[in-house]
C-alpha cells in the first residue's frame, strides 16, 4: 500500500527490490478435458453475446460428435497425443495460421454455435430446412470462391511443414491421391508432392 501524499511532495525511498516470478502456462488438454471445454465453450468467449449463443447451443459439437471430432483431428495429423496430453501438430498450426489470416470466421466458436442452433431449429420445426442449408452452403461457397480467386490471382500461401507421410507414418492411399487430384483439377491447381 502506498501512503497518501499530495502532488509535488518530496519522499524518501527506504527500500526497493525485485521479486523473481515466472508464469506457468495452462495445462494441456487431455481428450476428456477437451470434450468438457467444447461443452463449456461459452466460458472462453469474451463477448457476452457470443457467450450466450454458445451457452444456448450447449457448446460446440454435440455429445455424440465431440469425441469423433477429436479422433478425426488426430487421424488428419492436426493434433498429436504426447504423454496423454493433446497438442497441435506442426501441420495443425500451419492450417490454423492460414485460416486465421484467410477466414477467421471459420475459427470462431460462436459461428459454429450459430450454425448448430440453426440446424437444431430445423429439428424442432422452428425453421425451414432449405433456408438454413442454403445459408450454410453459401458460407462454404463464399470461402471456396475467395480461395479460388486468390489462387487464380497467383497469390500463394507457402506452408513449410515437416511430415512423415501422415499420422500413421504411411503414404496416402492411391484412392486418396486420386481424389485429391480430382479436386485439384476442378479447382485448376495441382496437388503438391
Amino acid at each position: 500500500m502506498l501512503p497518501a501524499w499530495d502532488d509535488g511532495s518530496t519522499v524518501t525511498v527506504t527500500e526497493s527490490g525485485v521479486e523473481k516470478k515466472t508464469t506457468k502456462p495452462p495445462a494441456r488438454y487431455t481428450e476428456g478435458s477437451l470434450i468438457k471445454g467444447m461443452q463449456e465453450a461459452w466460458r472462453f468467449a469474451e463477448d457476452p453475446a457470443q457467450s450466450a449463443r454458445l451457452k444456448e447451443a450447449k457448446g460446440i459439437g454435440t455429445p455424440a460428435t465431440r469425441d469423433t471430432i477429436i479422433e478425426g483431428l488426430k487421424k488428419q495429423g492436426l493434433i498429436e497425443v504426447e504423454k496423454k496430453k493433446l497438442k497441435a501438430s506442426e501441420l495443425g498450426m500451419a492450417v490454423y495460421t492460414i485460416l486465421q489470416a484467410e477466414a477467421p470466421e471459420i475459427l470462431d466458436p460462436a459461428a459454429t454455435a450459430e450454425m448448430e442452433l440453426a440446424l437444431d431449429e430445423i429439428l424442432s420445426a422452428k425453421n425451414e430446412t432449405d433456408p438454413v442449408v442454403s445459408s450454410l452452403v453459401a458460407r462454404a461457397v463464399d470461402f471456396n470462391e475467395k480461395m479460388k480467386t486468390r489462387g487464380s490471382a497467383g497469390q500463394r500461401i507457402d506452408v513449410k511443414v515437416k511430415t512423415d507421410g501422415g499420422p500413421s507414418g504411411t503414404k496416402p492411399s492411391q484412392a486418396a491421391v486420386s481424389f485429391a487430384n480430382k479436386i485439384a483439377k476442378t479447382a485448376g491447381c495441382t496437388v503438391p508432392k
